[in-house]
């Protein structure tokens, strides 16, 4: 059996997409994002929201109960890695049993 699987950035481009196809094989979707009323009525009812990748306590509460989460980055930002790294540590304290990390094109230090 396939456990829940956290979506962040769940209203954008590449997250639409991702809750689409997850939810097409009827697998357990849970979007995250920063604003719910972006989504779907029916994606609302199951959505939870954080404001940033680097609000921990937001995401460990938003990730709670998820088996895995697909993380997507936000925009390219000076601060970029470190809200990653809280988001990377609000899914451990969640218990999150694995991590999907879906990377930059040409991704560098």
């Amino acid at each position: 059996m396939v456990g829940l699987i956290a979506v962040t950035g769940a209203s954008g481009q590449v997250g639409r997409q991702v809750v689409a196809r997850l939810k097409a094989q009827c697998l357990p979707v849970r979007p995250i994002v920063r604003d719910p009323r972006r989504l779907p009525g029916d994606e609302q009812a199951v959505a939870r929201q954080a404001s940033s990748y680097g609000a921990f306590d937001q995401m460990r509460t938003a990730l709670h109960g998820a088996h895995t989460v697909f993380l997507i980055p936000a925009a390219e930002a000076a601060d970029r890695v470190p809200q990653h790294r809280s988001a990377v540590d609000a899914a451990l304290s969640a218990g999150i049993e694995r991590i999907v990390y879906l990377s930059f094109l040409g991704a560098a230090e």
